[in-house]
């Protein structure tokens, strides 16, 4: 037969594991809540992600786009280079053209013309310089 102060002892026991499941309940019911709200900063950082990879697909296109425009631009000024030793080198024999010093029968014309259509003296060169060193060429 059980005697009281085993009765008491597995009351005890039963409190204990009362006690435990409940706070393991609660434990389970935070770490649920935490694993939800990691699950959606999981799917927006993925959403950021796949933006942010968008993006940088399309630098690399418009990258892509920009050399191959400078390289066109460097062979077209190339060619213009060629053409114009081409015909310096053809003009040298007969007196005329700018090599001669006759910059006028060349077809240079040293008449500048601002954005106005008014003319410019030609006599202080340009500068395509900004304020921070750099070239501006666009």
């Amino acid at each position: 037969m059980l005697t009281i102060d085993q009765v008491r002892q597995l009351e005890s026991r039963v409190e204990k594991a009362v006690l435990r499941i409940t706070s393991l309940t609660e434990e389970r019911e935070q770490l649920e809540e935490e694993n939800s709200n990691l699950r959606g900063q999981l799917s927006s950082l993925q959403d950021r992600v796949t933006e942010l990879e968008k993006i940088v697909q399309t630098f690399k296109e418009d990258q892509g786009r920009i050399e191959a425009g400078i390289l066109s631009a460097l062979d077209k000024l190339s060619a213009f280079e060629d053409s114009v030793l081409s015909q310096n080198e053809s003009s040298q024999g007969d007196g005329s053209g700018f090599i001669s010093g006759n910059p006028e029968s060349a077809g240079f014309n040293p008449e500048i013309r601002n954005e106005y259509g008014d003319s410019e003296s030609p006599s202080a060169p340009q500068s395509f310089d900004n304020n921070d060193g750099q070239m501006d060429i666009f």
